[in-house]
């Protein structure tokens, strides 16, 4: 499984305590040096490089999302639809949490309503919506969904 801009990285322990192998990635110096100092002897399981850089690859059947996506500009979103087609196994799952609602500036860029079907639709099935409390105050205006897109082809 794949995290991708993982930031300080304290999901990866818990998602290698469940069971799964996991790959994480981030483009900030800072933050590789924090996740690898609080990771210990999971420290290998972060690099720092561009997720979307042809040289970064593989296939995954899971990727995590929290926050990656509406640290993005939207005009990049179309890529990172594009990306997780190409990272993801067929059958595999982009899940996380997915913040909704109308930009205001940015970041975070949260996605208007409708935004997800244009991005999804082509290679993705929506298997799981559920919305969230807002987990942090810098999406206190804004709605947060944990969701789960199954790539169909």
């Amino acid at each position: 499984m794949l995290i991708p801009g993982c930031g300080s990285g304290y999901e990866i322990r818990a998602f290698h305590d469940a069971g799964w192998d996991v790959a994480a990635i981030d483009f900030a110096p800072g933050a590789i040096e924090r996740a690898r100092a609080v990771l210990g002897p999971l420290a290998s399981k972060v690099q720092m490089g561009d997720f979307f850089a042809p040289e970064f690859g593989g296939r995954f059947d899971l990727i995590y999302e929290r926050t990656f996506l509406c640290a993005l500009l939207p005009s990049r979103w179309s890529e990172y639809a594009g990306r997780m087609t190409e990272l993801l196994s067929e059958g595999g799952r982009l899940a996380g949490v997915f913040v909704y609602g109308e930009a205001s500036g940015g970041p975070p860029f949260p996605m208007p309503e409708g935004r997800e079907k244009e991005l999804f639709a082509e290679h993705f099935h929506l298997t799981r919506s559920e919305p969230l409390s807002p987990s942090l105050p810098v999406f206190e205006d804004m709605e947060e969904r944990w969701q789960e897109w199954t790539r169909t082809s």
